[in-house]
């Protein structure tokens, strides 16, 4: 099964989940409404945990028109929530929130009302007792910095003290732009903690997952220096920034002493991931070659997020036209990309492939997460955490994406240096003989002569060069074919009578030249000139019975090393060589000192 395949397995699965979500929200939506009458939420000892939602009542404020006193008047207008468990979706102005406790005898004096949700901007909390007076006020939300938070814990909580066998409202007012999502609970200290610890704790890997992939690619960026993995590095940032200030570890550990940041990272996020996000889709489908519409479409949409994030940043655009900005263009960019991934994928680009999947399971994660914010779906942990999810598991396949693409460029390199070889082989070789030729000598030369410095003292390099005499009557008499086998059994000969350290080169025609490194006196080099010589002696065997005798006359010369001028070296012997042909032929002749 291929990785196209997969996807869409992958697809039709997040396809059922988001069905299953459907109908949790409808059941959630149909329990409250059978609520009927709220009983007031009871308090026992052997309850460390209480969810509050089922003895929650609601009233709007859209005009922010009332204050405790009025809303306290009120109570008798509060309703039932009509909406999937925990999620009031997206409201104007104000919400007033009721929840009537009752503390049993035997409960404990000390409880923490705690919202899940860490993403609420402005909440305030009141405790009236049975006969109206206020007992508790404390104010929640991202407005308000961690360090100067009553209770220092990743959700919003205040810590109540509500003496046992006594009836008490709480009345919460709630103001945010985002959804009004408020998953509320009464909870134990000793319970508080264990929650606490456990969403540490997954926060915590899910963090660590996020830095190993955040370091991986910047050392990978500055160690090659491929925009590919910057792109992915500020996509990887941009994702677990979102996630530090949506499940509150942000504030808790990186700016605790700043409310700006807790209150408006998720609406600026999403414009820094777009712009991260078309720029690694724009390279590692090399889309300016393969989609230039395409490209240019994302580049658009990569300088919409930036501008979009600089005026957010400004204050000129206020957080909700941000934060619906940024959901537009996400949406916009994956419009535009998805069809050049489909189109990449039936071409069989195996990193197209991960893409593919990668985009598929980050669409669904976004799916998720506004029908979250629309007030269509319960809030569970994996509704709250599907965002989250998704975007690790992108990135995971954009981990995968940059090694299938890494693996791609080594192969080019490799096929590139082949190349290289073979046009560097095919410039310094005969084609006739396999030898080399005159380019490939002076290269082997210049190598010898570098090689010198590092040998023995005294070492001495000898040039032989051949001319073949009577190789003319050969090609006279039986054609330029038969002429050239001549030619390739001389180059044979002559390679077995030498050292495979030694170079046997041609030069054109019938000019052969020997190269032997590493000799110590004349003698030595006149003892391997008349070995030349002999090679021959013996008639060539041709094809159709043909034999034919051919002598050789060798000039040569030496110098010692390192060379200070290979092509005079070679110079002297042609000479020595050309006195030798005058002399009668077949014969060897040393250049003079």
């Amino acid at each position: 099964m291929n990785l196209a395949s997969r996807s869409l397995d992958v697809l039709r699965l997040i396809g059922r989940a988001l069905a299953c979500a459907v109908v949790l929200s409808t059941w959630g939506l149909t329990a409250a409404a059978a609520a009927g009458a709220v009983e007031p939420l009871h308090l026992r000892a052997n309850e460390p945990v209480v969810d509050a939602w089922k003895a929650l009542r609601v009233l709007a404020d859209p005009e922010e028109r009332l204050d405790a006193t009025a809303a306290k008047a009120a109570l008798s207008r509060f309703e039932p929530p009509q909406t999937p468990y925990a999620n009031l979706g997206p409201r104007a102005g104000a919400t007033w929130l009721h929840l009537p406790v009752q503390i049993e005898a035997d409960a404990s004096p000390i409880w923490s009302l705690r919202f899940h949700y860490a993403l609420l901007h402005d909440v305030q909390v009141r405790v009236f007792d049975a006969f109206g007076q206020r007992v508790h006020l404390a104010q929640l939300g991202t407005l308000v910095p961690f360090a100067d938070r009553e209770q220092r814990t990743r959700g919003l909580s205040t810590l109540l003290q509500l003496p046992p066998g006594q009836r008490f409202d709480v009345l919460v007012r709630v103001k945010t732009p985002t959804a009004t999502l408020v998953p509320i609970a009464l909870l134990q200290q000793s319970a508080l903690g264990e929650e606490e610890s456990r969403e540490q704790a997954f926060q915590g890997l899910m963090s660590g997952l996020w830095l190993f992939m955040i370091l991986y690619s910047l050392v990978n960026w500055v160690q090659r220096r491929e925009s590919l993995f910057l792109a992915y590095s500020g996509a990887l940032i941009s994702s677990w920034l979102f996630s530090q200030a949506v499940y509150g570890t942000g504030p808790q550990y990186l700016w605790p002493h700043s409310s700006w940041w807790a209150g408006n990272l998720p609406a600026l996020v999403p414009m820094l991931m777009v712009m991260a996000n078309v720029h690694f889709f724009v390279g590692a489908l090399d889309m300016p070659s393969h989609a230039p519409r395409a490209a240019r479409a994302m580049r658009v949409i990569g300088a919409l997020a930036a501008l979009g994030a600089v005026l957010f940043m400004l204050q000129v655009v206020p957080y909700r036209v941000a934060s619906g900005s940024s959901m537009v263009l996400v949406i916009g960019h994956l419009a535009v990309v998805f069809p050049v991934i489909l189109k990449r994928v039936r071409g069989g680009d195996r990193a197209a492939a991960y893409l593919l999947m990668g985009s598929t399971i980050y669409i669904a994660g976004v799916s998720l997460m506004i029908a979250l914010l629309l007030g269509f779906l319960p809030v569970t942990f994996f509704t709250l955490h599907a965002a989250q999810f998704s975007f690790a598991a992108e990135m995971v396949c954009w981990l995968m994406v940059l090694g299938t693409r890494l693996e791609q460029l080594r192969q080019a390199a490799a096929a590139a240096q082949h190349e290289h070889e073979h046009l560097h082989h095919l410039a310094h070789t005969d084609a006739l003989t396999g030898l080399r030729n005159r380019r490939g000598l002076l290269e082997w030369l210049q190598g010898a002569s570098a090689d010198g410095r590092r040998s023995a003292p005294g070492q001495r390099l000898a040039v032989f060069m051949l001319d073949l005499d009577g190789f003319k009557l050969v090609n006279d008499r039986w054609g330029h074919d038969t002429g050239d086998e001549l030619l390739r059994q001389a180059a044979q000969r002559l390679t077995r009578a030498v050292r495979p350290t030694d170079v046997v080169a041609r030069l054109g025609g019938d000019e052969f030249v020997v190269a032997v490194f590493g000799l110590g006196d004349d003698e030595r080099a006149d003892a391997i000139g008349q070995k030349l010589l002999a090679q021959f002696q013996q008639p060539f065997s041709l094809a159709d019975d043909r034999t034919a005798a051919v002598g050789a006359t060798i000039g040569f010369a030496m110098a010692g090393l390192p060379l200070d001028d290979p092509a005079d070296l070679l110079q002297r012997a042609d000479a020595a060589m050309y006195r030798g042909k005058q002399s009668g032929r077949n014969t060897l002749v040393a250049a003079p000192a």
